[in-house]
């Protein structure tokens, strides 16, 4: 049987009567109505690239339609429209994630992830996880067990649980950020010596990470730090007072109370790395550098 071709813009044709025919509507959005009867009184399938319509059966009149680049069919006189293209839209069935479960051990381990789910658990030791991919690829959060890290892309989580760093190809960042780790220690003497603002510093926090990852003390790293902005002559006991002061209060001391804290340092009662620390502790300071709010949403990033 012949075929009846339609044009390059949008055609439209109405079935009048029952039979067998062929119909390629060529270019644009093409129409086939099949006047007062109802979508149920024909079963439609898919045959490559063509489209059979075929009556069911014990129906009056047989229609059997044969169609190519048709659009739209109408029935029930035009009231039920279907879109050929979203009724044979093929069925994606969802990929399951690939779910892998890494342990580390006593020891400080450096545990490379690939993709899909990965769920981690340093143990002990300093652990880091390395991430061959820029950190802009991923979102970190925290959740009750540690941190997540999920890419923008949503194929890969990783759930993290006593891993203190993570490596990414252009920074790193620090996690253990509970009061005593070496995170939050070089973050709170980062705030108390050089002001809040230089938490954001990357390149002194990773100085100061490398210190305390190396065994330096906390009192060592402050008194090291103090000596950066106060070098020699300059470390006066009043001048060290006036710094920590302002930057971990906010304000000047009063004459009383810079002479209390110069005080406690000429009588030797503290040292000033002592009163450092003391001061970087308080939650005048952690609360300035965000230790208990934004800097533990995101980690300390690092250099």
């Amino acid at each position: 049987m012949a075929t009846t071709f339609g044009t390059s813009g949008n055609d439209s044709w109405i079935v009048v009567k029952a039979g067998t025919f062929t119909l390629d509507g060529l270019g644009g959005v093409d129409t086939l109505a099949l006047g007062t009867s109802l979508r149920s009184a024909y079963t439609i399938k898919q045959s490559g690239t063509a489209i059979l319509v075929d009556s069911v059966s014990g129906a009056s009149s047989a229609l059997h339609a044969t169609l190519y680049n048709m659009e739209i069919l109408t029935f029930d006189s035009g009231r039920d429209v279907l879109d050929l293209a979203t009724y044979f839209k093929p069925v994606v069935t969802p990929v399951t994630p690939k779910v892998t479960n890494l342990n580390g051990t006593s020891a400080s381990d450096t545990l490379s992830l690939g993709s899909g789910i990965v769920n981690v658990d340093g143990l002990g030791g300093l652990d880091t996880v390395v991430i061959s991919q820029s950190s802009s690829n991923y979102k970190i959060s925290a959740i009750a067990t540690g941190y997540s890290l999920t890419s923008n892309d949503g194929l890969n989580v990783y759930n993290l649980s006593h891993v203190e760093r993570i490596s990414f190809s252009n920074e790193k960042i620090a996690l253990d950020l509970s009061d005593t780790g070496n995170a939050a220690l070089v973050a709170k003497v980062l705030g108390a010596v050089f002001g809040s603002s230089a938490v954001g510093n990357a390149t002194y926090a990773g100085i100061g990470l490398g210190l305390l990852d190396g065994g330096m003390s906390y009192e060592s790293l402050m008194s090291l730090a103090l000596g950066v902005v106060l070098p020699g002559a300059s470390l006066t006991h009043k001048a060290v007072v006036d710094l920590l002061y302002m930057n971990v209060v906010g304000v000047a001391p009063s004459a009383e109370q810079e002479k209390l804290y110069v005080d406690l340092l000429d009588s030797h009662a503290f040292s000033v790395a002592q009163l450092g620390t003391i001061a970087a502790d308080t939650p005048f300071n952690t609360t300035k550098i965000g230790l208990t709010g934004q800097l533990l949403e995101t980690g300390l990033h690092y250099v």
